[in-house]
């Protein structure tokens, strides 16, 4: 090999390392973008399921107070919410709303008054949600 091709041969293959080393870089950066985006919008997606599950239960135990709720379809909403946490959530939260949701229903269909369970469970709830999206955020 001619030692003029040597300059232009080493300044092709550096160019090239250069521009690979550049494109796995981009790359990566954009994986790890990809990564932050999708952790978000998980968070962003548990904090609204959980605060519309949330204001649903609380709607149906202030309605306990005036009375039994009369149609089974008055706790459809409740019964979607709950659905998307079994579907979206850990076991430890899952747990936690299964709970309110048997509070909310005895408190519409036992006879006896509602025994205040549900600020309990609630909290409960809140502070297992909070646990599970603080892992997601760190």
């Amino acid at each position: 090999m001619s030692l003029d091709l040597i300059g232009p041969l080493l300044n092709f293959a550096s160019t090239a390392a250069v521009a690979m080393l550049a494109a796995v870089i981009g790359w990566s950066a954009k994986r790890s973008e990809w990564k932050r985006d999708i952790l978000r919008q998980r968070v962003a997606m548990r904090q609204r399921v959980y605060v519309e599950f949330l204001a649903e239960t609380d709607r149906l135990v202030l309605k306990s107070f005036d009375g039994k709720v009369s149609l089974a379809a008055e706790f459809h909403q409740m019964a979607v919410h709950l659905s998307e946490i079994e579907l979206l959530s850990s076991d430890s939260v899952k747990e936690a709303a299964k709970d309110i949701w048997n509070d909310v229903l005895n408190s519409h269909t036992s006879d006896k008054k509602h025994t205040f369970d549900y600020g309990k469970l609630k909290a409960t709830f809140v502070a297992t949600a909070r646990r599970e999206i603080a892992k997601y955020e760190k």
